[in-house]
């Protein structure tokens, strides 16, 4: 494998910070099987009612049951999650959230990446489950201390793919501006927690989400800390997909509509065959790859589709323990690689990113790992402290 080349726009290893609480996810499971037991239970005679509705249900409390999930992190207690409230209290919750996080995650960011505020020229925001005006950007950037020049760009409604497109934005504001971008991923799905025993559709995606927000730098060149530099990127929707999921939007909140994703995400896998092959790279080159982690289907279609080893999606494995992050997830299974002693953490090591979102759409790029010669990294380290 031949080293990066140098220069080209690199990505700080992310900072990921979790609210303090979490709940286990069999916890969790079971609580949802509880609200389901009385429909369950409902007309035990009727074919019709159990062919439509109770034996699809039991299949997908099933499902929820065995996805690849540890522990949910969740901003709000479980007795405030499942209590009944409209759509005013639910953002105003997810706001709380994310005033108490993005700071800190951002501030971790710039530090971890050696790049003082001052230097950041613009900071991109992606998030799906707070709504704002002013922008989740503008207020960002106050509350980061970056100058009043720099520039703020929010990203809603691309949920789990809003990682990935801030990545992809970030770079392109850094070829065509040279400074430094700020990148912040936040979202919450606490707040829009719902038991729905009238939706069938709800039930895995009731188990599935948790609560992170993640941050990293995109500078213009590698500098004297670990980081991905992002060599190329694609992106892709595949139309008449819009109803594959999605936001209902309700007098009591967001709904989240989930009826396809592990089934067309076979469809988009080309742009990541091109994206490997305009790279000039061969799945087996793939030191790993950081891709969303929305479940285990999501993650076994794009192993099975693009030929992967289970070790070469260990990444998104491990960020699914967690639960589905949404648009944190891709930055998440980032820094889980970067932490690993092994391949991906080797300097020259080769990856892609993938996020998939309401569209049905992907954003992804290609990445080749940094590791900055220890003397190098002791010189900054030294400057820095």
């Amino acid at each position: 494998m031949s080293p990066p080349s140098p220069g080209g726009p690199t990505l700080s290893v992310p900072q990921v910070v979790f609210p303090p609480a979490s709940m286990t996810h069999a916890a969790l499971v079971a609580e949802v099987r509880r609200a389901y037991a009385p429909l369950l239970q409902h007309l035990p005679g009727d074919t019709g009612y159990q062919l439509g509705f109770a034996d699809p249900a039991r299949t997908a409390l099933k499902m929820g049951g065995i996805l690849a999930i540890e522990d949910h992190p969740m901003h709000l207690p479980a007795p405030e999650i499942t209590r009944r409230r409209g759509l005013a209290a639910r953002n105003r919750q997810a706001r709380e959230a994310f005033d108490a996080y993005a700071p800190l995650a951002a501030k971790q960011a710039m530090a971890a990446a050696h790049v003082t505020p001052d230097e950041i020229g613009a900071v991109v925001v992606a998030s799906s489950t707070v709504t704002a005006m002013p922008s989740l950007a503008h207020a960002l950037a106050s509350a980061a201390g970056l100058s009043d020049r720099a520039e703020a760009i929010s990203l809603g409604s691309e949920g789990c793919n809003g990682g990935a497109a801030a990545i992809l934005q970030a770079r392109a504001h850094v070829l065509a501006h040279g400074c430094p971008v700020l990148v912040v991923a936040a979202d919450y799905a606490s707040p829009w927690f719902h038991l729905e025993p009238g939706l069938r559709g709800a039930i895995v995606s009731s188990v599935l989400f948790s609560d992170a927000t993640a941050a990293a730098v995109m500078t213009p060149g590698p500098r004297a800390v670990p980081g991905f530099r992002i060599l190329r990127t694609t992106s892709a929707r595949l139309p008449g997909t819009e109803d594959a999921l999605g936001w209902d939007v309700r007098d009591d909140g967001y709904h989240f509509r989930l009826t396809g994703p592990p089934k067309v995400v076979p469809g988009i896998l080309p742009a990541l065959r091109d994206l490997l092959d305009a790279t000039g790279w061969q799945a087996g080159d793939l030191d790993a790859c950081t891709i969303h982690s929305g479940g285990n289907a999501i993650i076994r279609a794009v192993q099975q589709g693009l030929g992967l080893t289970r070790d070469q999606v260990a990444p998104a494995w491990g960020s699914l323990r967690r639960g589905d992050l949404m648009s944190a997830a891709v930055l998440h299974a980032m820094a889980i690689a970067a932490a690993d002693p092994g391949r991906p953490a080797r300097h020259g090591g080769r990856g892609i990113l993938a996020g998939f979102g309401p569209g049905f759409a992907m954003s992804a790029a290609a990445w080749q790992y940094h590791a900055p010669a220890p003397a190098l990294a002791a010189v900054s380290a030294a400057a820095a402290g």
